[in-house]
């Protein structure tokens, strides 16, 4: 086991303020490890899965792979997001029509209200043979049980009274509407720690169900972020430097961090992680605002605004070092001369050279590759740079009390009618 994540500085140069940061990181963790901070009620996070649980979710794998031929996942927010963007990490933004691959198709539902969105994934079904995992702690979010009406109706009409042999339910063990549901309907169901929330479940049935039935293997996964936690036990400093300049940048009043990066299959984990630092730090007027940029397309959209726009802004980097594999290079690097890959890593290195001679600070994080094993090493090394970054901030980056505000108000409108 390695380290699949190396953290380099690109503009922020205060070795004072450096150390000053590393400080309160290094107290922050032993906060965390030690469960001294705030929130330590959900930090169910900080202890992974063991070999009895991954062998479970992948029988329960198997099961749905063997009569399914498309899977919906109903989630939203870290319900359905750390599926998503690791499935699109591991297998490419065309997973679901690659000619090469056996496997079944994966779309996702409960994220949204728009009513064509929904008629686009009852189509990509069509009348082929399909099952549900239904994600959501409660089961009362309106936006996935929403959704999940309408599938579980088009299963009732196609499968009749073994409808329920095809729904998954994930949800908390003890409480909730959807656990509720899931005994009376005696639906195979899986649980979410009660002391694990969505943003920090990447490491949760919610997560490794979808992930292991597009066919990656969970057990390697798993193994890259319990080597991270080895790294936080240890106190390995390298752990600690994305956290260190984002606050020596957000010290120095950049206001906007934007996470890019020149990989198209990245984008879902882009997403995520604004997900996860916006959830997180955005409390008590304070944080850095979360922003996503996917290279090279958004340089001839936001190019301009990134290099000569406010100076409120820092980026950080994520490159990949080892992205193909020697299948990939044969199809397209030798086609031209300098190669993609090649053209790929000069873009990067251009964009970061000129961001920074531009006044933009950039951390540049490199992950090893895009196997299962830098996927889990990567989700666990973010998820503690976080909880870290919120710990510094003075916030607890465990709750989101501002999202409760939106859910209320729709009930009301809802109500009024």
């Amino acid at each position: 086991m390695k380290s699949a994540v190396v953290v380099r500085n690109r503009g922020i140069s205060d070795f004072e303020k450096y150390q000053h940061h590393m400080k309160q990181a290094r107290v922050a963790l032993e906060q965390l490890l030690k469960r001294e901070g705030v929130g330590v009620e959900w930090l169910g996070w900080l202890k992974l899965p063991k070999p009895a649980e991954i062998a479970q979710i992948n029988e329960v794998a198997k099961k749905i792979q063997k009569k399914s031929e498309v899977v919906i996942v109903i989630g939203i927010g870290g319900s359905y997001m750390g599926s998503r963007a690791g499935i699109d990490y591991l297998f490419g933004n065309y997973y679901n029509t690659d000619a090469d691959t056996s496997t079944l198709e994966i779309y996702y539902a409960g994220n949204s209200f728009s009513p064509s969105n929904m008629a686009g994934v009852l189509k990509a079904i069509g009348d082929r043979d399909f099952s549900v995992i239904y994600v959501s702690k409660s089961g009362g979010t309106l936006e996935p049980s929403v959704a999940f009406k309408i599938f579980y109706e088009k299963l009732c009409k196609k499968y009749g009274d073994k409808a329920d042999q095809r729904v998954y339910a994930i949800t908390d063990p003890k409480t909730g509407k959807l656990r509720e549901q899931a005994l009376a309907k005696k639906w195979t169901m899986l649980t979410i720690p009660s002391d694990i929330g969505g943003r920090y479940s990447a490491f949760t049935a919610g997560t490794l169900l979808p992930l292991a039935v597009a066919g990656c293997d969970i057990a390697e996964y798993i193994e890259g972020a319990d080597y991270v936690l080895q790294e936080a036990i240890r106190g390995d400093v390298g752990l600690l430097k994305h956290a260190v300049y984002r606050h020596m940048a957000y010290d120095g009043e950049h206001e906007i961090e934007c996470f890019a990066c020149f990989e198209p299959r990245m984008r879902s984990f882009l997403e995520w992680l604004k997900q996860l630092f916006g959830e997180s730090e955005g409390k008590d007027g304070k944080g850095l605002f979360p922003a996503s940029l996917v290279y090279a397309a958004d340089l001839h959209s936001m190019g301009q605004y990134m290099q000569a726009g406010p100076r409120n802004m820092l980026e950080t980097m994520i490159d990949v070092k080892n992205p193909i594999d020697a299948t990939v290079a044969e199809m397209v690097d030798e086609m031209v001369n300098p190669n993609l890959s090649d053209m790929n890593t000069f873009a990067l290195e251009g964009t970061i050279k000129a961001h920074s001679m531009g006044g933009v600070p950039v951390i540049e994080l490199i992950i090893e590759d895009f196997s299962p094993y830098s996927l889990g090493y990567a989700y666990m090394f973010f998820m503690i740079s976080c909880a870290v970054s919120g710990y510094m901030l003075g916030v607890n980056p465990f709750d989101q009390p501002g999202v409760e505000h939106y859910k209320a108000a729709i009930k009301e409108i809802m109500n009024e009618q």
